[in-house]
Parts: structure tokens; C-alpha cells; sequence
């Protein structure tokens, strides 16, 4: 397949953003109110970038040189939609992940079904994992520098913190 010269919207480069960090709020329904902005986010088309079908070069591919790798792996479960199915992934994908990383333990802290079609945000009941959300909007990261430890100190379970936060264990947040 031959490149594809397309645009990304990313996050503009305001003033603003040098006093107030961007930020996007997603509420419950019944937590709705139309009258408090829920977002400060401004985004810039970037045109005339170039995307590489990296199909048969997957092995020119690292971690260590590109920051993603490609790994094959076919999931046992045709369809992830309900909760057992949820928790079948997760138990699967961590497994997966044990193997590949040959990690003393793997923990999923999150999921997020997406479905290729426009979904409305205020719909969304937060607490329900089965609900798909819309596809990610515009170039963005998961994981920063500072939110890495936020996010191992918040989700990992006490039992795991007391055994890994020592010397000589590493995380590693695959997303």
C-alpha cells in the first residue's frame, strides 16, 4: 500500500495553555450541567503528513528505536462486550503481556471499547465499561512523565504497591 498524505489535528499552541493546563471533563448524565464548560481544548489541523503502511516491516520495527513495536497476538474472544467478556480480555491480554515482557506480574488498570462511529459524550454512563466510546480525537498521549506515577500509585493494588514499590522493580504502562 502507498503512503497516505492526510492532516492530524493537534492540540493549538495557545497562550492560554502557559497558565491553564488543557483539560477535557467527561460527566455523567444526571451530573450534566450545559452551563459549565467542560473543556478548554482548541485543536489545529497539521496537512501534508505522511503515513507509512509499516505491514511487512514489522520486524524493522522496536521498542528501543520507534517507541512502539508490533507483536502478534489473536484473542481467543470474538466480541468484548460484556462484563464476563471484559474480564476475559483483560485476563487474556495480561497473560499475553506476562509472556511477552516475561514480567514477574501484569495488572490492567483500564479499558476503553471504542466503536468507529460518532458517539455523544454526556450519554456515557462512567462507570459502565461496556458502553464503546468514540474513536480518540486528534494526536494525543495516554501517559506522561508526570502522570505515569499518578496512575501506578492509583490503581495498583495495595497487596502489589507493598511488593514491587521497592528497589530493583520497574513499571512499564502499555497502552
Amino acid at each position: 500500500m502507498p503512503d497516505l498524505i492526510t492532516s492530524i489535528d493537534y492540540l493549538a499552541d495557545l497562550e492560554l495553555y502557559k497558565t491553564e493546563k488543557p483539560y477535557a471533563v467527561v460527566v455523567s448524565p444526571e451530573n450534566h450541567d450545559e452551563s459549565i464548560e467542560t473543556n478548554n481544548l482548541v485543536f489545529e489541523s497539521r496537512e501534508g503528513l505522511t503515513i507509512t503502511d509499516i505491514r511487512g516491516h514489522e520486524n524493522d520495527i522496536s521498542l528501543e528505536t520507534s517507541g512502539f513495536t508490533v507483536t502478534p497476538n489473536k484473542s481467543q474472544l470474538s466480541n468484548v462486550e460484556s462484563w464476563d467478556e471484559i474480564r476475559a480480555y483483560q485476563k487474556e491480554t495480561e497473560q499475553f503481556l506476562k509472556d511477552w515482557f516475561q514480567a514477574d506480574s501484569v495488572f490492567c488498570f483500564d479499558l476503553k471499547l471504542r466503536k468507529n462511529e460518532p458517539v455523544t459524550r454526556l450519554v456515557k454512563d462512567l462507570r459502565d465499561w461496556t458502553i464503546p466510546d468514540a474513536p480518540a480525537y486528534g494526536a494525543h498521549n495516554d501517559v506522561t512523565f508526570d502522570s505515569g506515577p499518578m496512575i501506578i500509585d492509583n490503581n495498583l493494588p495495595t497487596d502489589l504497591k507493598e511488593k514491587y514499590l521497592q528497589p530493583g522493580y520497574r513499571f512499564r504502562i502499555v497502552k
